[in-house]
Formats: structure tokens, C-alpha cells, sequence
């Protein structure tokens, strides 16, 4: 059934905007189901199908605020119920604002850090994430301030 419904909105000549969201949210569905089989085979992670439509949905949410956005260089995110509303605030003229994350998980030495970098008009100018093993939570958000420092070459912190 799934094939055929793939086919059917493939095949369409004229794909209007409905068309084209459905089959960008089928294809982020596809990804995700895709990403959480991988995880369960190589990784041994339980496959949870809540969690699988969250990204699912974030993900699709994401592509189509920037697929929409105005030419505005800063994009702010649909509003999301289950999280608290924050305002951006720019860094000065001339300075970047780095964001940056560690992420634990207990028993089993993994982490996983991520540095965002922004300048005054909101515009993505770099970037990293990457697997990392630690005891604890402090030392995956500290390794995650010493690797933006020398992955991105940040200086004077």
C-alpha cells in the first residue's frame, strides 16, 4: 500500500504545495524510520515510535520554516506547546555568539557535544557535533567548551 502511494505522488506532473508538503513529510518520515532501525541494528537502541515521530516532525517543521522563510537573515522557529517561549538576542557588531552543549548518559560513558555559532544577523557560521566519552555530565558540557575553543578556532573566551 505504502508503495503505491509513494508512486501515486511521484507520478503527479503538476505538483502543487499540499503535494509537495505531503510527500517532504513522507520523506522525513522515511528518514527517521530509516535513522531508527539503524540505531536498533548497529547500536542495539530500542526503537521507540513516539520519540520517531517527534523528529519526525520537528525535522519536517524545521525544513519548512526554512523552505518559507522571508529573506529576513533571522528565522525564528514555529512555536512549539511543549517548549518555553525564549527571545534570541544578537550578539555586537563584529562578535559571534557561540552556543554550546554537552549531553550524558549515565552508565555507559557516552556523550555527545554540539557548538552552534551565530553572528549579529543570525547567520549560521559554524559548527559541530560529535560523539564523546566522559564519567560525567559537567566534564561532556566543559569538553564541549574546549572543543569549540579548538575545533573553531574561538579565542579569547
Amino acid at each position: 500500500m505504502f508503495d503505491k502511494l509513494l508512486l501515486e505522488v511521484l507520478s503527479l506532473k503538476d505538483m502543487g504545495k499540499e503535494i509537495m508538503n505531503l510527500f517532504s513529510m513522507i520523506s522525513f518520515t522515511c528518514w527517521e524510520i530509516w535513522k531508527s532501525r539503524c540505531n536498533f541494528i548497529f547500536k542495539g537502541y530500542l526503537i521507540d515510535p513516539i520519540v520517531t515521530i517527534d523528529r519526525t516532525m520537528r525535522a519536517f517543521r524545521e525544513f519548512m520554516g526554512v523552505k518559507t522563510r522571508p529573506e529576513v537573515s533571522i528565522w525564528v522557529a514555529p512555536p512549539d506547546p511543549l517548549r518555553q517561549t525564549s527571545r534570541w538576542m544578537p550578539p555586537v557588531v563584529n562578535f559571534l555568539k557561540i552556543y554550546f552543549d554537552g549531553a550524558w548518559q549515565p552508565n555507559s560513558f557516552k556523550a555527545g557535544l554540539g557548538v552552534i555559532v551565530r553572528n549579529e544577523e543570525g547567520l549560521f557560521c559554524g559548527g559541530l557535533a560529535t560523539p564523546f566519552h566522559c564519567s560525567a555530565a559537567l566534564v561532556a558540557e566543559a569538553a564541549a567548551v574546549i572543543i569549540s575553543r579548538s575545533q573553531l578556532g574561538v579565542r579569547n573566551l
